[in-house]
């Protein structure tokens, strides 16, 4: 077979994009649960300022953040897209070897399995250290002196997010994985 004058390009994805997508989304279930709580601090502190304008501000701050992740996110992929080969086998060589193997396949949906259960179990306590923390955030603004809140729930909390890291990574790289893999059985069918 002659090789191809024509140069071929592929998009291979950068792992990661899914692993911010994942994070972001609980940030904002973060923000929406403590916004009451972060509301009232800063209109504590501003007196006179309208709960509206307060809350219009918090999600104008997460629309910033998520425009700012996804302009960030498509700059990294742009930057190593697209992949020129002059040759279509080099082509395939390459996809071939960004490829995951079963090991790794297997790893990124044990990973996700175990995580999504970790987050599956440590949800309540999570929700219930967040809870918390915007009780102590509000007795703080009112008296002036750090509340209590259970040891068991930040426990259950940092457990929560243990699992939810290891959730969004599984996640992320069987999404980069599968795309990878399709890429090359497509590539390699031609």
């Amino acid at each position: 077979m002659a090789p191809s004058l024509r140069p071929h390009a592929v998009v291979s994805p950068e792992s990661g994009t899914a692993w911010l997508a994942i994070w972001f989304s609980l940030l904002y279930a973060v923000v929406d649960r403590a916004a009451g709580a972060l509301v009232y601090a800063i209109r504590s502190f501003v007196p006179g300022l309208d709960a509206a304008h307060v809350s219009t501000a918090l999600a104008g701050l997460l629309w910033g953040a998520l425009l700012t992740v996804v302009g960030v996110e498509i700059v990294r992929q742009y930057r190593a897209n697209p992949r020129a080969f002059g040759d279509r086998d080099v082509l395939r060589a390459f996809l071939d070897g960004h490829r995951p193997d079963r090991e790794r396949h297997v790893a990124a949906l044990t990973a996700a399995l175990v995580g999504g259960a970790v987050v599956a179990v440590a949800r309540d306590p999570f929700f219930a250290a967040l809870d918390g923390a915007s009780r102590v955030l509000v007795a703080l603004v009112e008296t002036g002196t750090l509340a209590s809140f259970s040891r068991t729930s930040l426990v259950g909390g940092g457990i929560f997010l243990c699992g939810f890291a290891l959730f969004a990574y599984g996640v992320d790289r069987l999404l980069t994985g599968a795309h990878r893999e399709l890429l090359f059985l497509y590539h390699s069918r031609r």
